[in-house]
């Protein structure tokens, strides 16, 4: 909003329901400009909240992309079935406002993708979320089945002696590591997707360097180093992606470690807001020496006489398994290469969106770029996760990777 003096330009009509306590609006608007004696900063929380409440009706409209799949036509109708428009209208404060939205994506909304990040700057940093404010039980179940599944395995690996390996996200620990058990099986297990923080063709020399564990600290990191591991230890046959722990991240590392598996990695997107669907096909350059191709992958690897090296894959998901770590074993379901070891993945099909409301309260949400595998010809969401091949009830089992890799070894 920009102010010249006294003289101020806004717009009453919004995308949804236009118009809304217009005149109301106006009648306040000729009080604060009374006797040229104009409060700027009431003015402009006035115009935000009026402005605010259509604006995030048509934010939501554009950008939210499960409305169908919540049964949500409109945000203007769903704020006001819901009440949530006591919370979101002109006449509500700056803190109502915030309120307002933390309900809509911590209540309504409850997926790991939604969320909320900062107040208002009408509010500012003092703001305090209600303590009666209700978060959804299945947001907090999900939270604390994370947090069991990290138990379990903490747990099962200290039991055994494996030393757990984590570098520090957001002020949180990330487990990445690669490890070998049984002779033939290499494990990757990662718990979100990043892509590349280093120059990995400086550390390596292009390629002519081996990659140290110690220098690996994302998904493309950690890809390379396993590469460069099974290449040289022709006993490895089974190549194991455990995402049981995997909540998400960026769609570069899913395309980085999708490529290396299957030789080649596609990657569709559908708009749940125009219908739009578009492909993309990844090849990746893992052995760093700048060329692209099936040899950098784990399909194109050679015995030592030159014939091809068949590797068997396998990927671990459970209901944790979120977003980037959904997407991952719904490509590898669809190409038929790869085998699903624990509990159906937990969903999250569609990119995150961030955004703001025009009162400055930042949140984000699950956005129209919905993630999706094809068969003849057509799209498929899968939100609702993605079905193992051999179910785990225990995942104590799982995370015993001597075990897991007696019980990998035996099937047929």
């Amino acid at each position: 909003m920009d102010f010249d003096g006294v003289a101020g330009f806004f717009a009453l009509q919004g995308f949804a329901d236009g118009g809304l306590h217009a005149d109301a609006a106006l009648e306040r608007v000729d009080f604060l400009v009374a006797d040229d004696a104009v409060d700027l900063f009431a003015l402009s929380l006035l115009v935000d909240h009026l402005d605010g409440y259509n604006s995030l009706c048509m934010n939501m409209d554009f950008n939210y992309g499960l409305k169908d799949i919540h049964g949500i036509s409109a945000f203007a109708d769903f704020f006001k079935e819901t009440g949530l428009i006591k919370d979101l209208s002109a006449s509500a404060s700056a803190e109502d406002f915030t309120t307002g939205i933390i309900k809509m994506v911590c209540n309504y909304f409850a997926d790991f993708h939604s969320g909320w990040s900062k107040p208002s700057y009408y509010v500012g940093a003092s703001y305090v979320r209600p303590a009666n404010l209700i978060i959804n039980p299945i947001y907090l179940a999900q939270n604390a089945l994370m947090n069991s599944y990290a138990s379990i395995r903490e747990k099962a690996f200290a039991d055994k002696g494996i030393s757990a390996r984590y570098y520090t996200e957001n002020g949180g620990k990330v487990y990445l590591d690669y490890s070998e058990f049984g002779g033939n099986t290499a494990y990757i297990t990662y718990d979100s997707f990043v892509s590349a923080k280093k120059d990995y063709y400086g550390l390596t020399s292009n390629g002519t360097k081996e990659l140290a564990l110690s220098d690996v600290a994302d998904t493309v990191g950690l890809v390379i180093y396993a590469h460069q591991q099974i290449k040289k230890n022709s006993n490895i046959k089974n190549v194991v992606i455990d995402l049981s722990n995997n909540g998400g991240g960026e769609l570069n590392a899913l395309a980085y470690i999708s490529a290396w598996c299957l030789g080649e990695s596609t990657i569709n997107i559908k708009s749940t807001l125009t219908g739009a669907m578009g492909s993309t096909n990844y090849l990746v350059d893992v052995d760093l020496n700048g060329e692209y191709g099936v040899s950098d992958t784990l399909q194109g690897l050679k015995n030592s006489d030159g014939t091809s090296r068949k590797v068997n894959l396998y990927c671990i998901t459970s209901p944790m398994s979120f977003s980037c770590g959904n997407a991952l074993p719904a490509i590898f379901k669809d190409s038929g290469k790869v085998v699903l070891l624990g509990k159906k993945s937990g969903g999250g099909a569609c990119a995150v969106f961030k955004g703001s409301s025009s009162d400055g309260t930042v949140f984000q949400i699950s956005s129209c770029y919905q993630m999706c595998t094809t068969k003849n010809g057509s799209f498929y969401q899968a939100d609702e996760g993605v079905e193992p091949d051999f179910i785990f009830s225990d995942f104590s089992n799982i995370y015993d990777r001597e075990y897991l890799t007696t019980y990998i070894n035996n099937l047929k």
